[in-house]
């Protein structure tokens, strides 16, 4: 992501705050504390409602530019993954480009949290689908590999899935999928060819026991596992690529400067082969 597109947003996420309160007692401040500053939880959603943020006040010749939408989210933490935090429910903001976030579209789900100055904020566009096992735990349907690109895959160790009885099934029906990439006007001929061979074939034995067109999922990885996934590809990465970010003193002005961006590539490799951060 453009780091200055991250600065921009951060910086209306802090400004603008929470303008109105939605739910009347939301308070996300809270102090994770350490170098670790993420809670990864399945939750239970119990409101997600959009913040309504006063206009931005402009001072001098600073101008501030709210992309986002933002939504003070309170949810009941079913299982706690990683972290640590007191309560059975927790509130945090979390800010999206594109309108209601999809985290929160399901009633349950996986959702990564973070601190930024005292305060919890979703880790954007971080989360995952779970449903409920027939011993009364949470799973994810699926292989978690399977939409990995090839600079994700390189940097996290794959693990074999377990066999999963998912309760009430999970079922998908194929053709569904398949009507969905061919109503996409962006995609050419080619392209709507191409995603259909990659549905048909994510949704094939032994992770899917497919019958009449329809998919029930067969395996796929607890919540502990997933967390692993998601820190080895995208919350180790950001990590290390903010450490370097600050090393080298790179910031969203800089993204012309090829002399400053090459430091923060040699910076990210020489972190990455010492397996920095832990």
């Amino acid at each position: 992501m453009n780091k200055a597109f991250v600065y921009l947003s951060l910086f209306s996420v802090i400004l603008s705050g929470c303008a109105v309160d939605p739910l009347g007692d939301f308070d996300n401040s809270y102090s994770i504390g350490g170098d670790d500053k993420v809670i990864a939880f399945v939750g239970r959603k119990i409101s997600v409602a959009q913040l309504l943020e006063e206009p931005a006040e402009h001072g001098g010749d600073e101008v501030v530019i709210n992309l986002d939408i933002g939504f003070a989210a309170r949810y009941r933490i079913l299982e706690l993954v990683h972290g640590a935090y007191a309560g059975d429910t927790i509130d945090f903001v979390a800010y999206d480009h594109y309108g209601f976030p999809r985290f929160a579209e399901p009633d349950v789900a996986m959702v990564y949290v973070a601190e930024h100055e005292g305060r919890l904020f979703h880790r954007k566009y971080l989360w995952d689908a779970v449903s409920k096992t027939k011993d009364g735990r949470y799973a994810a349907c699926g292989d978690p590999y399977a939409n990995l690109d090839e600079e994700e895959l390189a940097e996290v160790e794959r693990r074999p899935l377990e066999e999963i009885d998912f309760d009430p099934p999970v079922t998908v029906r194929i053709s569904d999928e398949l009507k969905s990439v061919s109503d996409r006007d962006r995609y050419s001929t080619e392209e709507v060819a191409q995603k259909r061979e990659e549905i048909e074939a994510y949704y094939s034995t032994p992770v899917f026991d497919v019958k009449s067109g329809v998919a029930t999922c067969k395996m796929g990885v607890y919540p502990d596992e997933l967390y692993r996934i998601r820190y080895e590809t995208v919350i180790r990465p950001r990590a290390r690529r903010n450490m370097c970010e600050d090393e080298v003193g790179f910031t969203g002005a800089d993204w012309m400067n090829e002399q400053k961006k090459a430091a923060v590539e040699a910076c990210v490799n020489e972190k990455r082969a010492k397996g920095l951060p832990q």
